[in-house]
C-alpha cells in the first residue's frame, strides 16, 4: 500500500489511526497499527503464496518504503529476492 501523495511527502506517522486489517471472512489473519511503519510513505504487509498441491498459505512481512508509488511497485517485487 501506498500513501497518496497531493501536496508532498506524508508519511505513515502523519495520519491519524493509520493501520491495516487482513480477514478472511469473519476470521482476522493479520492487524497492525503501523507504528513500526510511522516514517514511511508506502508498505508491504502480506505476501500470500500458493503451491500446487496446498492452499494458500499467508506470510505477513510488514516493511516499509520512502519511495514515489512507481518505484515503490518496483521495489516491492524484489522482497523475496
Amino acid at each position: 500500500m501506498a500513501i497518496h501523495q497531493n501536496a508532498g511527502p506524508l508519511t505513515f506517522g502523519e495520519i491519524a489511526n493509520p493501520g491495516v486489517v487482513v480477514v478472511e471472512r469473519y476470521r482476522e489473519l493479520l492487524a497492525d497499527d503501523f507504528a513500526q511503519l510511522a516514517g514511511f510513505t508506502a508498505a508491504t504487509v502480506a505476501e500470500f503464496t500458493r503451491d500446487g498441491s496446498a492452499g494458500w498459505e499467508l506470510r505477513e512481512m510488514l516493511r516499509g518504503f520512502d519511495s514515489n508509488p512507481v518505484d515503490f511497485m518496483a521495489e516491492m517485487g524484489t522482497i523475496g529476492e
